[in-house]
Protein backbone atom coordinates (compact mmCIF):
# COMPACT_ATOMS: atom_id res chain seq x y z
CA UNK A 1 0.00 0.00 0.00
CA UNK A 2 1.26 3.23 -0.91
CA UNK A 3 1.60 6.04 1.49
CA UNK A 4 2.36 9.71 1.27
CA UNK A 5 3.14 12.49 3.75
CA UNK A 6 3.46 16.21 3.52
CA UNK A 7 6.54 17.59 5.55
CA UNK A 8 4.10 19.85 7.00
CA UNK A 9 3.20 16.56 9.32
CA UNK A 10 6.59 17.12 11.37
CA UNK A 11 4.67 19.76 13.13
CA UNK A 12 2.63 17.09 14.62
CA UNK A 13 5.36 14.52 15.68
CA UNK A 14 8.29 17.34 16.33
CA UNK A 15 8.17 19.69 19.72
CA UNK A 16 8.65 23.12 18.28
CA UNK A 17 8.16 22.30 14.62
CA UNK A 18 5.74 24.87 14.21
CA UNK A 19 5.29 28.47 13.42
CA UNK A 20 8.78 30.01 13.66
CA UNK A 21 9.88 28.49 17.11
CA UNK A 22 12.35 26.38 15.39
CA UNK A 23 15.90 27.84 15.13
CA UNK A 24 17.72 26.24 12.07
CA UNK A 25 21.27 26.77 13.06
CA UNK A 26 23.48 24.54 13.47
CA UNK A 27 23.77 24.16 16.78
CA UNK A 28 19.88 23.71 16.82
CA UNK A 29 19.67 20.58 14.80
CA UNK A 30 18.82 18.11 17.47
CA UNK A 31 18.67 14.40 16.02
CA UNK A 32 14.52 13.19 16.45
CA UNK A 33 13.72 9.32 16.92
CA UNK A 34 10.57 8.97 14.45
CA UNK A 35 8.56 5.91 14.32
CA UNK A 36 9.27 3.26 11.60
CA UNK A 37 7.62 4.44 8.77
CA UNK A 38 7.91 1.54 6.38
CA UNK A 39 4.81 2.02 4.40
CA UNK A 40 5.92 5.95 3.40
CA UNK A 41 6.67 6.20 -0.33
CA UNK A 42 6.03 9.38 -1.27
CA UNK A 43 7.14 12.82 0.12
CA UNK A 44 6.08 16.33 -0.32
CA UNK A 45 7.20 19.19 0.50
CA UNK A 46 6.39 22.55 -0.18
CA UNK A 47 7.99 25.88 0.11
CA UNK A 48 10.80 25.58 2.34
CA UNK A 49 9.75 23.91 5.68
CA UNK A 50 11.20 25.08 9.11
CA UNK A 51 11.47 21.42 10.02
CA UNK A 52 13.47 21.04 6.77
CA UNK A 53 16.51 20.13 8.94
CA UNK A 54 14.71 17.04 9.85
CA UNK A 55 14.38 15.21 6.30
CA UNK A 56 17.59 13.48 6.76
CA UNK A 57 15.42 11.46 10.06
CA UNK A 58 12.57 11.23 8.00
CA UNK A 59 14.57 9.57 5.59
CA UNK A 60 15.98 6.89 7.95
CA UNK A 61 12.71 6.44 9.47
CA UNK A 62 11.70 5.49 5.84
CA UNK A 63 13.52 3.14 4.04
CA UNK A 64 11.20 2.53 1.59
CA UNK A 65 10.14 6.14 0.57
CA UNK A 66 11.37 6.46 -3.35
CA UNK A 67 9.29 9.16 -4.59
CA UNK A 68 10.44 13.44 -4.03
CA UNK A 69 7.91 16.45 -4.93
CA UNK A 70 9.79 19.13 -3.92
CA UNK A 71 10.09 23.18 -4.96
CA UNK A 72 12.84 23.84 -6.85
CA UNK A 73 13.86 27.00 -4.23
CA UNK A 74 13.28 24.30 -1.48
CA UNK A 75 15.60 21.41 -3.31
CA UNK A 76 18.48 24.15 -3.91
CA UNK A 77 18.67 24.90 -0.36
CA UNK A 78 19.32 21.27 0.49
CA UNK A 79 22.05 21.34 -2.19
CA UNK A 80 23.44 24.44 -1.31
CA UNK A 81 23.91 23.94 1.89
CA UNK A 82 27.49 23.44 2.95
CA UNK A 83 26.89 22.65 6.66
CA UNK A 84 24.09 19.39 5.67
CA UNK A 85 25.23 16.21 6.78
CA UNK A 86 26.58 13.73 3.42
CA UNK A 87 24.35 11.39 5.60
CA UNK A 88 21.40 13.23 3.68
CA UNK A 89 23.14 13.63 -0.08
CA UNK A 90 23.82 9.84 0.39
CA UNK A 91 20.31 8.72 1.12
CA UNK A 92 18.60 10.91 -1.51
CA UNK A 93 20.95 9.63 -3.93
CA UNK A 94 19.95 5.96 -3.11
CA UNK A 95 16.18 6.07 -2.50
CA UNK A 96 14.92 8.39 -4.57
CA UNK A 97 13.95 7.25 -8.36
CA UNK A 98 11.00 9.17 -9.11
CA UNK A 99 11.63 13.07 -8.94
CA UNK A 100 9.07 15.94 -9.29
CA UNK A 101 10.24 19.34 -8.94
CA UNK A 102 7.65 22.07 -9.22
CA UNK A 103 8.58 25.88 -9.85
CA UNK A 104 5.86 28.14 -8.27
CA UNK A 105 4.86 31.00 -9.91
CA UNK A 106 6.69 34.20 -8.59
CA UNK A 107 4.67 35.35 -5.15
CA UNK A 108 6.75 38.64 -4.47
CA UNK A 109 4.01 41.28 -5.33
CA UNK A 110 0.98 39.27 -4.04
CA UNK A 111 -1.00 41.10 -1.83
CA UNK A 112 -3.16 38.37 -0.76
CA UNK A 113 0.44 36.72 -0.05
CA UNK A 114 0.98 37.08 4.63
CA UNK A 115 4.09 35.27 3.93
CA UNK A 116 6.30 37.42 1.11
CA UNK A 117 8.55 35.63 -0.12
CA UNK A 118 11.69 36.59 -2.25
CA UNK A 119 11.63 35.89 -5.93
CA UNK A 120 11.69 32.32 -7.05
CA UNK A 121 14.49 30.79 -7.94
CA UNK A 122 14.79 30.12 -12.45
CA UNK A 123 15.37 26.46 -13.63
CA UNK A 124 18.87 26.61 -15.42
CA UNK A 125 21.62 24.18 -16.92
CA UNK A 126 23.63 25.05 -14.45
CA UNK A 127 21.29 24.31 -11.60
CA UNK A 128 20.22 20.70 -13.97
CA UNK A 129 24.07 20.04 -13.32
CA UNK A 130 23.95 20.26 -9.49
CA UNK A 131 20.36 18.25 -9.17
CA UNK A 132 21.63 15.69 -10.73
CA UNK A 133 24.90 14.92 -9.29
CA UNK A 134 22.55 14.41 -6.66
CA UNK A 135 19.47 12.28 -8.33
CA UNK A 136 21.01 10.46 -11.10
CA UNK A 137 19.53 7.44 -10.25
CA UNK A 138 16.03 8.80 -11.32
CA UNK A 139 14.33 7.11 -13.75
CA UNK A 140 10.87 9.37 -13.37
CA UNK A 141 11.38 12.94 -13.57
CA UNK A 142 8.72 15.28 -14.08
CA UNK A 143 9.32 19.56 -14.29
CA UNK A 144 6.41 21.62 -13.11
CA UNK A 145 6.10 25.43 -13.69
CA UNK A 146 3.01 25.95 -12.20
CA UNK A 147 1.17 29.02 -13.79
CA UNK A 148 4.60 30.60 -15.33
CA UNK A 149 4.05 32.70 -18.02
CA UNK A 150 7.87 32.23 -19.17
CA UNK A 151 8.16 29.96 -22.17
CA UNK A 152 10.72 27.09 -21.03
CA UNK A 153 14.19 27.57 -22.59
CA UNK A 154 14.78 24.45 -25.22
CA UNK A 155 17.96 24.03 -24.01
CA UNK A 156 17.11 22.72 -20.83
CA UNK A 157 15.71 19.65 -22.27
CA UNK A 158 18.84 19.11 -23.86
CA UNK A 159 20.15 19.36 -20.56
CA UNK A 160 18.14 16.78 -18.65
CA UNK A 161 18.24 14.34 -21.76
CA UNK A 162 22.04 14.19 -21.34
CA UNK A 163 22.38 14.60 -17.34
CA UNK A 164 20.33 12.52 -15.82
CA UNK A 165 21.58 8.59 -17.37
CA UNK A 166 19.13 6.59 -16.00
CA UNK A 167 16.09 8.58 -17.19
CA UNK A 168 13.06 6.26 -18.20
CA UNK A 169 10.47 8.63 -18.55
CA UNK A 170 10.55 12.64 -18.19
CA UNK A 171 7.49 15.12 -18.61
CA UNK A 172 7.61 18.82 -18.45
CA UNK A 173 4.54 21.10 -18.26
CA UNK A 174 4.84 25.17 -19.02
CA UNK A 175 4.85 26.84 -22.01
CA UNK A 176 6.61 24.84 -24.75
CA UNK A 177 8.52 27.15 -27.26
CA UNK A 178 7.30 27.26 -30.45
CA UNK A 179 10.58 25.38 -32.14
CA UNK A 180 9.57 22.42 -30.46
CA UNK A 181 5.89 22.23 -31.21
CA UNK A 182 6.81 22.64 -35.29
CA UNK A 183 9.88 20.25 -35.40
CA UNK A 184 10.25 16.91 -35.72
CA UNK A 185 10.12 16.46 -32.54
CA UNK A 186 11.33 13.08 -32.68
CA UNK A 187 14.71 13.61 -34.56
CA UNK A 188 15.17 16.77 -32.22
CA UNK A 189 14.72 14.58 -29.73
CA UNK A 190 18.03 12.49 -30.99
CA UNK A 191 19.80 15.45 -32.06
CA UNK A 192 20.01 16.86 -28.44
CA UNK A 193 20.78 13.75 -27.20
CA UNK A 194 23.95 13.92 -28.59
CA UNK A 195 23.20 10.84 -30.61
CA UNK A 196 23.07 8.93 -27.62
CA UNK A 197 19.70 8.05 -28.62
CA UNK A 198 19.27 6.72 -31.99
CA UNK A 199 16.68 6.59 -35.09
CA UNK A 200 16.47 3.04 -34.48
CA UNK A 201 15.48 2.69 -30.69
CA UNK A 202 12.09 2.78 -29.38
CA UNK A 203 11.02 5.87 -27.96
CA UNK A 204 7.96 7.86 -27.70
CA UNK A 205 7.86 11.75 -27.52
CA UNK A 206 4.63 14.10 -27.51
CA UNK A 207 4.52 17.86 -27.44
CA UNK A 208 2.22 20.31 -27.13
CA UNK A 209 1.86 24.24 -26.04
CA UNK A 210 1.39 23.19 -22.38
CA UNK A 211 3.39 20.15 -22.09
CA UNK A 212 6.68 17.83 -23.08
CA UNK A 213 6.30 13.88 -22.84
CA UNK A 214 9.08 11.48 -23.60
CA UNK A 215 9.42 7.78 -22.92
CA UNK A 216 13.01 5.76 -23.26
Amino acid sequence: MIECVDMKWLREIVPGASGNSINTTDNNKQPIKLPSLGRLDILTIEGIPCGLHHLKDLLVAAPNLCVLVIDLDCLLALLDNENESLILYVLLHRRILDLCVRIPENNINDPKNENQQRKKSKLTVEKIHLIARIFNRVRNLTIDYETSDEYIESNLVKSIINEFKQLVIFHIYGKIPTDMIECDIRQWIIEQSSFRIKSQDIFRVECSNEWFKLWL
